[in-house]
């Protein structure tokens, strides 16, 4: 029962931070519906840590990428961000291949630089949680022939997380704008690394 609370501890936390952003309005003295909810699709590049052998790497399309962003202060916003992604690793002699699957949820505060009156990024920084489960690792000599069969593992991490990012308004309360982050996860687990286009829609 806790394993399962825990593998769906990013969703849950998602999920409670949107809704607590929907009744937030009044108690930080903003007007209300100023909340931005949207997705994007992008790429990323998951580098393993792996405790068996090698350190396998890869990129991946993001298929499913929740964002929502509200204002905090003058120059400054939150922005919330839930995504899911399912990779596969080419395994070696000395490489662990492997299948994963990788659920993160990432809270920044993001400051927006004024750069020009048609240009303004903003940079942002925060922490991420996430849970990964990995299956179907082994290694295989260079014919294709497995070598080991290892057992399943899966790991619950933290860690630190940087992104910049611009949007434009496209038409009234529809926005568009591209991303990209750079995550460092606490202990020995994973690094990410990614880009994506992403549609806003103030609510």
């Amino acid at each position: 029962m806790s394993k399962t609370i825990l593998s769906r501890f990013p969703l849950l936390l998602f999920t409670f931070l949107l809704l607590f952003s929907a009744n937030s309005y009044a108690v930080i003295g903003l007007p209300e519906n100023t909340a931005r909810y949207g997705m994007a699709l992008g790429s990323a590049q998951i580098d393993i840590d792996e405790p068996d052998g090698g350190s396998p790497q890869a990129s991946s399309t993001v298929p499913i990428n929740l964002i929502v962003t509200d204002w905090l202060v003058s120059g400054s916003r939150y922005w919330l961000e839930l995504f899911h992604v399912k990779n596969s690793y080419q395994a070696s002699e000395t490489i662990v291949g492997q299948n994963i699957r990788h659920t993160t949820l990432r809270a920044y505060i993001q400051k927006n630089l004024k750069v020009s009156p048609k240009f303004s990024p903003w940079l942002g920084a925060g922490l991420t949680v996430s849970q990964t489960r990995y299956s179907t690792r082994h290694t295989e000599a260079s014919d294709g022939y497995l070598l080991q069969k290892l057992d399943d593992r899966s790991s619950n991490t933290l860690g630190f997380v940087i992104n910049a990012v611009v949007d434009w308004e496209v038409k009234r309360n529809w926005f568009a704008g591209l991303k990209a982050d750079q995550t460092f996860n606490f202990g020995n687990n994973l690094n990410a690394r990614g880009a994506a286009m992403y549609f806003l829609y103030l609510y």
